[in-house]
């Protein structure tokens, strides 16, 4: 099943993300340096990406069930 709320994109993105650190790292240690450098701009890129599709997930509030949103209840209320 598919979900393109942005729950799901910043998700998909942290993975995406996450394995390129992960290809990053391991080329690093192999002292292949362009590839670990391509993979690693790679990992920013979605990483950046990630970050905006949580900010938005944030101010949107959690889902339920019955996919109905939630405002977020600010901190500063006390």
């Amino acid at each position: 099943m598919v979900h393109d709320t942005p729950h799901s994109h910043a998700a998909e993105l942290h993975m995406h993300a996450a394995y390129e650190h992960w290809v990053a790292d391991y080329r690093q240690e192999r002292g292949e340096e362009k590839i670990a450098a391509e993979f690693a701009a790679r990992a920013y890129a979605h990483s950046n990406q990630a970050a905006e599709f949580s900010k938005e997930a944030y101010r949107s509030g959690p889902v339920t069930m019955l996919d109905q949103r939630t405002p977020q209840i600010s901190a500063s209320r006390t």
